[in-house]
């Protein structure tokens, strides 16, 4: 890493600007996200409990009550102040010690039902102390195995397929790639643990403002600048284009198809032309998902915005709303005369599984009611199993005297994977 880089990584100095010291006075609508964050895991009953156990605590020894309390005050401070999307992990010592203080309250429950109960009464009933862990340890034990499906990560690889996709396109040698909080993550340990493309410059920034500087620089220096992070303001000043799941932002136009690309001429709207498209019936990114590139290209300049919608034919579009072309960042009035477009998409495999579907485009103006279809490409999609087995029943009742009796779902999916539609089976 070097020492500046390893320096840099234990002070974690790249994050410096996200940490606002006035942010507790300035903005008190910290207190209640950082409040959100412990209701959560808590509930406002074991909170209470804490504080309880927090004074009882005080009663007994207040040197330990103010070691605990000054700890979750420095740490809840923290984050008050810290500005990242993934502030939940900076509160885990907070939660700690509300665990122990919880503790320390439910022995002070205990230790106050004693007092009441007859001193006649066994020893074992009138002293708590081996009653409590025993009393607990069934329901922890209980929470902790109906807990554990929705926390078990250990099957999650969609960001790392997603990741290892990503690195596997033909980037440019030495290029840049600026991602966001979460991209960061599959990008920077694919690169660092098991050598992918170790020439790319991978970093998230704090905000906007240094996402902004570092493109400068880079494009300045003469290096290829690819997004993984909306970063708006773009358009006009750059050409920008898909380059996979990424946004390359280039100096200057595209105006050859890359070899991957099967040329087209097919007309699409007023000025706008499909020139080439690139297919990629299963997408090594995204499980369940077919992957396709379009490469548009406007002949005159074009006065008005039009949205790309896709979808396959006879669904639904994939982007109800229509967006602009190139991951929504490049409207159409931003392209220059002659230039070539990329612009990606990802479209979920239809179900019921199909064995062929062809792939449909409308541009339109924003809010159209009324979308003219066309169809650009069939694609042979990957077979899937005929049944989705382990039916489950349940019991809906539906207007009209009908009523839901089974419904199946895949008996086993990862974290993140797409989910089809489940298969029903309905009674009148």
């Amino acid at each position: 890493m070097g020492w500046g880089r390893f320096f840099g990584w234990i002070t974690g100095s790249q994050f410096q600007d996200a940490l606002q010291l006035w942010a507790w006075w300035r903005d008190p609508t910290r207190y209640a996200v950082v409040g959100r964050l412990f209701v959560a895991e808590w509930t406002w009953l074991g909170l209470t409990v804490a504080l309880l156990g927090l004074g009882w605590l005080a009663w007994h020894n207040w040197r330990w009550a103010a070691v605990l309390a000054t700890t979750w005050a420095g740490y809840t401070f923290y984050c008050l102040n810290y500005y990242v999307p993934d502030l939940a992990v900076f509160l885990l010592p907070a939660h700690l010690i509300i665990a122990l203080c919880i503790g320390a309250g439910l022995i002070a429950v205990s230790v106050s039902a004693s007092q009441l109960i007859s001193p006649s009464a066994p020893l074992l009933l009138r002293s708590p102390a081996p009653l409590l862990p025993l009393a607990l340890f069934p329901l922890l034990l209980w929470h902790t195995a109906a807990l554990w499906p929705s926390i078990d990560r250990s099957q999650n690889w969609a960001l790392a397929e997603w990741g290892t996709a990503v690195l596997a396109q033909p980037l440019a040698q030495n290029g840049v790639i600026l991602a966001d909080s979460e991209k960061i993550a599959p990008l920077f340990y694919l690169q660092q643990a098991e050598g992918l493309r170790p020439d790319l410059a991978i970093s998230v920034q704090p905000d906007e403002a240094a996402y902004r500087a570092q493109l400068t620089a880079a494009l300045e220096a003469g290096r290829t600048v690819y997004l993984a992070r909306y970063l708006p303001g773009l358009e006009g000043a750059y050409y920008l284009r898909s380059a996979g799941p990424l946004t390359e932002v280039g100096t200057a136009p595209l105006t050859s198809l890359p070899p991957t690309a099967e040329p087209r001429a097919q007309t699409v709207a007023e000025g706008i032309q499909l020139v080439g498209i690139e297919l990629e019936p299963a997408s090594a990114g995204v499980a369940g998902h077919t992957a396709v590139t379009f490469y548009w290209q406007a002949k005159t300049p074009l006065p008005e915005t039009w949205h790309i919608y896709v979808r396959w034919a006879g669904g639904s579009p994939i982007n109800p709303a229509g967006q602009h072309p190139a991951h929504n960042y490049y409207p159409t009035t931003a392209w220059k005369d002659g230039e070539i477009v990329a612009d990606y998409h990802l479209l979920p495999h239809p179900y019921p599984p199909v064995a062929t579907a062809d792939i449909q485009i409308a541009f339109a103006p924003p809010f159209s009611q009324a979308l003219a279809w066309q169809t650009v490409a069939t694609v042979d999609l990957p077979a899937v199993p005929p049944t989705l087995p382990h039916g489950r029943p349940v019991r809906i009742t539906a207007e009209g005297g009908a009523w839901l009796d089974e419904v199946s779902w895949p008996p086993q999916l990862r974290p993140q994977a797409g989910l089809s539609p489940p298969v029903l089976t309905a009674m009148a």
